[in-house]
């Protein structure tokens, strides 16, 4: 999705903001001023939506075939549903991908938050089932990461920037 992501960025007639913008503003299918609940105001127009979208609805599908195909790769209980979980954050990058922030709002976020949740849950079964070395202090590095990354989000939102709120975000 990154490949994707830029060239949609780079159409934005306007400029794209990497640190001031939300992901989701590449796939609002409208021009105008949006924001997080009255915080994080910033003008939106990406005539790349549709792109955007679509490759997430792209990444979806893939991260749900290598869910498919992953089944079983770890034959214990934890094994199995840490490839679940893998196989729901999937589905809801999907949802994300056909449910653009500003038609949707509401299911957006709740299947943007459903895939973060789910990835945890995911990255951290995997940490447990893959063994000793350097597997599991990779995926629990990128677990950490991501919830400080979270973290600060959620501080962003609430005007509290450590990172501004494209960085956060991402």
């Amino acid at each position: 999705i990154f490949p994707i992501q830029f060239v949609t960025a780079m159409l934005w007639p306007s400029g794209y903001s990497f640190s001031q913008n939300a992901i989701s503003d590449l796939g609002v299918a409208v021009c105008g001023e949006f924001s997080e609940q009255g915080n994080q105001i910033r003008d939106v127009c990406s005539p790349a939506h549709a792109l955007f979208n679509s490759g997430m609805v792209l990444t979806g599908a893939l991260l749900l075939i290598g869910s498919v195909l992953l089944y079983g790769y770890w034959p214990t209980m934890l094994g199995r549903i840490a490839v679940m979980c893998m196989a729901i954050a999937s589905i809801c990058v999907v949802a994300v991908g056909l449910l653009p922030w500003n038609t949707e709002p509401e299911l957006h976020d709740l299947f943007a938050f459903g895939q973060a949740l789910f990835q945890w849950a995911a990255m951290l079964l995997i940490a447990a089932v893959v063994g000793r070395g350097a597997s599991r202090w990779l995926t629990v590095g990128a677990l950490i990461l991501s919830l400080v990354g979270f973290l600060l989000f959620i501080l962003a939102l609430d005007g509290i920037e450590v990172l501004s709120f494209g960085i956060a975000e991402r």
